[in-house]
Formats: C-alpha cells, sequence, structure tokens
C-alpha cells in the first residue's frame, strides 16, 4: 500500500492530463501577482499558509482579474511555506514556497525536472 501511494505522489505525467502545472508567480514584499501579463486573465485563486494550522489567506473567483488587479497584498511572514492555486487563461498552475528569514523568496518546487505533478491538493 505504501509503494502505491508513493507512486500516485511522485509520478510524472503529460500535458494533456487534467493535472496542474507549476506557475510563475511574482512575489514582492507583501504584494502576490498571480500574472503580470495585462492579457491574462484570472479566474480562479486560493492562497495559504501551510504549516502546523492551515490558514487561508485569499480565495476567490473572477472573469475580468488582469494585472494589475491579478495582484493582492498579503501578510507574508519569514520562514512560512505559501501555497497557491490558481487559474489563467483556463490553465490550472500551483506554486509553493517559504519566504526564509532573510524575506528571500525560495520556491520549493523549482529544482523539479517534470513540470506537471501527478497530485497536488486543490
Amino acid at each position: 500500500m505504501l509503494l502505491t501511494l508513493i507512486a500516485l505522489l511522485s509520478g510524472c505525467v503529460s500535458k494533456d492530463s487534467q493535472h496542474i502545472r507549476r506557475g510563475g508567480m511574482f512575489i514582492d514584499g507583501n504584494r502576490v501577482c498571480f500574472s503580470v501579463n495585462k492579457k491574462q486573465v484570472l479566474s480562479h485563486y486560493e492562497f495559504s499558509a501551510i504549516g502546523k494550522v492551515y490558514s487561508s489567506l485569499l480565495s476567490g473567483r473572477s472573469k475580468h482579474l488582469s494585472y494589475p488587479d491579478s495582484c493582492f497584498m498579503l501578510p507574508l511572514e519569514n520562514g512560512v511555506i505559501y501555497r497557491a492555486n490558481y487559474i489563467v487563461d483556463n490553465e490550472k498552475y500551483y506554486n509553493v514556497f517559504i519566504k526564509d528569514n532573510t524575506g528571500h523568496v525560495i520556491y520549493l518546487w523549482s529544482g523539479v525536472d517534470c513540470p506537471y505533478l501527478s497530485a497536488v491538493p486543490w
């Protein structure tokens, strides 16, 4: 059973599947932008802190959010892992990052060779 669980959580899948891709968010201090392209439309977004206690910081749906309206000010703390799930131009994306103790953003999936994951909490 453990091997099955590991296989389900770690596989690389193709772009044609219904899975979520890593996204490229822009983070500057406490400003989080799901897109910086004025032609792209953000239609769904969830942003949360992951830790001992799960905390939803932002969520919503829209049909009209483009840059700069796709940016939000959030109270991002150092040493906390954050997760974002969002849809831009009908494509599902995710991002997981942490702000280190100096305030630098470290994307936790940046070293993964596969741009798609087979299991991401949505």
